[in-house]
């Protein structure tokens, strides 16, 4: 079985953490993955950053690009739908 490891993604990188916790299939018991367990801390972060690039770029001000970012994300997620489904329905 594939073992996963989720990250966090903020500010344009991904980051991982020194605290992990562990997602496990319930109807198994076997363990999935691990997730980052930053908490507030990341979570904070995550805010600051999202909330500078709003007020910092054209993302409030340009329907076409979020339109155009929406459609990225669309297209990434049916591009990568089977594999979506096998994990989340896992957990």
């Amino acid at each position: 079985m594939t073992i996963y490891s989720a990250k966090n993604w903020i500010n344009g990188a991904f980051f991982s953490s020194a605290s992990l916790s562990i997602s496990i299939n319930p109807a198994t018991y076997e363990r999935i993955g691990d997730y980052p367990d930053d908490g507030g801390a990341a979570a904070g972060s995550a805010i600051d950053a999202a909330s500078l690039a709003f007020r910092g770029t054209a993302w409030a001000h340009d329907a076409q690009l979020r339109a155009k970012v929406l459609d990225q994300m669309a297209l990434a997620i049916e591009r990568n739908r089977d594999s979506l489904i096998d994990i989340l329905s896992l957990d």
